[in-house]
């Protein structure tokens, strides 16, 4: 069932939703490499020439817990980016209320991943998920978390330091299991510590991508690649990884920055792979 902020769909016995959070608004710069922009796919831009970039997130009933997948761009004053912040209302129009959070993974520390962790209230920050448990890598922590950088990204001084100040923070170190169904796989370049959210039941899979490809156009050259990346000469590599993943298990990909629902399968043509979106 599709609304419009809400795309349910099932992997085996789990029910799944993509929650829509909205557009990010971003220089194209930021996605793409500024020195081959003769390779640029065509973009959607605002008047402004901004790319208008999709942000979904992922639920998944994984047994007796609802597993978040990443929080969006939030709306709290640190996100150095606008747009986004819709994640509340998509997951009331899927029924979800904060308080049902069991588990929060983050593929990654970057805003428009965290930046839903907290939210203001009368002026003051309060975890979105109270009860949640919220998942990153030690790499990102490790990384994110130094004085250099957590003096100048608002959005970690608003998200993952509150969340250790709190105690609903679990890091964690390489390919784990979350719950029974969901497991992480690390996938680093994009940041130190990026993974890729795997969903597996009764034979059947799905990959949420995170910031691994940031448009389909990824799939068919891995080596596109932003200048941004923390370590851009792994991300080729990584990509290479999970498509040949996603093809052995027949995997639906879940990729964050797609058009909504940004759900689809990758199939090769003998030459290049194609990312065919599914609904």
């Amino acid at each position: 069932m599709t609304t419009t902020t809400c795309h349910r769909f099932r992997i085996g016995s789990l029910e799944c939703a993509i929650v829509d959070d909205g557009d990010l608004l971003l220089p194209p710069e930021i996605v793409f490499p500024a020195t081959r922009r003769a390779e640029w796919p065509p973009l959607e831009l605002d008047a402004e020439g901004r790319y208008v970039c999709p942000i979904g997130c992922m639920l998944v009933w994984a047994g007796r817990e609802l597993v978040l997948l990443d929080t969006g761009n939030g709306t709290t004053p640190g996100n150095p980016w606008p747009g986004g912040g819709k994640l509340p209302l998509a997951l009331a129009e899927a029924g979800v209320a904060p308080a049902d959070i069991d588990v929060v993974v983050l593929s990654h520390a970057h805003a428009d991943h965290t930046g839903g962790i907290t939210v203001l209230d009368g002026g003051r920050l309060e975890l979105a998920f109270p009860r949640a448990r919220h998942v990153l890598q030690q790499k990102d922590w490790d990384y994110y978390t130094a004085p250099e950088r957590a003096t100048r990204f608002g959005s970690v001084r608003e998200s993952l330091l509150l969340l250790a100040e709190r105690g609903r923070l679990a890091l964690v170190d390489g390919e784990v299991a979350i719950t029974s169904h969901v497991d992480v796989v690390p996938t680093p370049g994009h940041s130190p510590g990026h993974c890729v959210v795997r969903v597996s039941s009764m034979g059947e899979t799905a990959l949420y991508l995170g910031d691994l490809v940031h448009h389909r156009v990824h799939f068919e050259q891995p080596d596109l690649v932003r200048e941004r990346d923390v370590i851009p000469e792994l991300v080729p590599s990584a990509r290479q990884k999970i498509a040949q993943l996603a093809l052995h298990t027949s995997a639906l990909l879940a990729v964050p920055h797609e058009a909504f629902p940004g759900l689809g399968r990758l199939a090769s043509d003998g030459e290049r792979l194609v990312f065919r979106p599914v609904v």
